[in-house]
């Protein structure tokens, strides 16, 4: 038997959380000895470039969990559990420069659809809260928020704000996404870089195949980068990309230069 201390447990694999099981280990986590009262799984499995732990920090901040999980769900996920539980919020949320102590601050924000108000938390200094002001003012469908998007993927501090702001702009489908996506592939953030070289073979804009290729080179010791930027290369026309690859290296002289060259022409030459 188990006795999970741990309040709250998230399992991002497999289908822990199928319910359609007796003896589903999301379940189990809640209903045996031991404190925990709420877990986060799949009932399905899920393909792994999602982010199950999106907004965590919210967590910290005493966001109640089924607020946090209405914002960072896909269709397999589920919330088993007291949907109500929060964590002790060791500090106010800080609003314009005064500091107020009190927990439902953050799970009265979320109900907020002031577009103003929002606009003032862009640049707030906890990253999440820029988070949830970007996905409310997508939700809104606020003017100018796909320039402030790309801005954020661009030039924000804040790993999970770029990567938040590339995905919001997926969901908008706007020509800054492509954009963002070429701004992403030197991301510190590995899975920003993941992300982004995948959705480059999916939108299939031949602008890419350079970055795919400067990508290949430059990130070669990243082994989830490296091949999801094979399969991206595999979608486009191989004369077109064989074409990149000859242009990219004629005036590349570095140490196994020759090496990547050949194996990007294997690569593309090779059958699908």
């Amino acid at each position: 038997a188990i006795s999970p201390n741990a309040r709250f447990v998230i399992m991002d694999c497999g289908f822990n959380g199928d319910f359609r099981y007796d003896n589903f280990i999301a379940g189990k986590y809640i209903m045996t000895d031991g404190k925990c009262l709420a877990s986060f799984a799949n009932s399905a499995n899920v393909v792994q470039d999602k982010s199950a732990t999106g907004l965590l920090g919210l967590l910290g901040q005493g966001i109640r969990l089924g607020n946090w999980a209405k914002y960072n769900n896909s269709l397999e996920s589920h919330l088993f559990g007291d949907p109500t539980f929060h964590f002790h919020a060791p500090h106010g949320h800080a609003h314009h420069g005064e500091e107020h102590h009190h927990t439902h601050d953050i799970n009265g924000m979320m109900a907020v659809n002031d577009n103003g108000f929002w606009v003032e938390h862009l640049n707030h200094h906890n990253p999440e809260y820029q988070n949830v002001a970007l996905i409310k003012l997508v939700c809104n469908n606020y003017e100018g928020i796909e320039d402030i998007l790309l801005k954020k993927v661009v030039g924000s501090p804040f790993a999970i704000v770029r990567y938040n702001a590339m995905m919001l702009l997926e969901r908008l489908n706007h020509p800054n996404w492509h954009e963002a996506l070429k701004a992403a592939t030197n991301d510190s953030h590995e899975l920003t870089r993941r992300i982004a070289v995948h959705r480059m073979g999916l939108c299939c804009n031949t602008e890419f195949i350079p970055y795919l290729i400067d990508s290949y080179v430059t990130d070669y010791s990243a082994l989830r980068v490296k091949f999801n930027i094979t399969k991206s290369l595999q979608c486009f026309d191989k004369d077109l990309v064989l074409g990149q690859i000859e242009k990219y290296f004629a005036d590349k002289d570095f140490y196994l230069a020759a090496r990547f060259k050949q194996e990007l022409i294997d690569l593309v030459s090779s059958e699908k």
